[in-house]
């Protein structure tokens, strides 16, 4: 081998180390980043009624953050906040646990119904 391949050769394997070390930092960035926003939408969560009807019907707040999709949660929220069935909503969790059918009321019926169905599944 002479000189020049191996320099070559350092600089490649220089720019593979650079690159998997960039990678890295970038994953665990994300990560911490992605777990901070989460914390952030389950602060927002805990004070609006779907947190309650979540917990009411037995669906994990955690598991729930953490499977699915930020838009659809932040689209939960947006219809729980503009919901014009708050005294039916009340009434419905005043009990501590409550039946998918028993919140035909509920703009996220749909949604909710799906989330138990796959809580369910696994």
């Amino acid at each position: 081998m002479n000189i020049v391949t191996v320099l070559f050769s350092g600089a490649i394997g220089l720019l593979i180390i650079t690159f998997f070390v960039s990678l890295l930092v970038a994953i665990v960035f994300n990560m911490t980043a992605a777990q901070k926003y989460r914390q952030k939408v389950a602060r927002l969560l805990s004070g609006i009624r779907l947190n309650k009807m979540l917990a009411a019907l037995g669906i994990d707040k955690s598991r729930y953050l953490h499977s699915t999709n930020m838009l659809e949660i932040h689209n939960h929220m947006s219809k729980c906040k503009a919901c014009e069935n708050v005294d039916k909503c009340d009434d419905g969790l005043v009990t501590s646990s409550v039946s998918v059918t028993e919140i035909s009321f509920c703009d996220n019926k749909k949604q909710l119904k799906k989330l138990i169905e796959q809580q369910q599944l696994s």
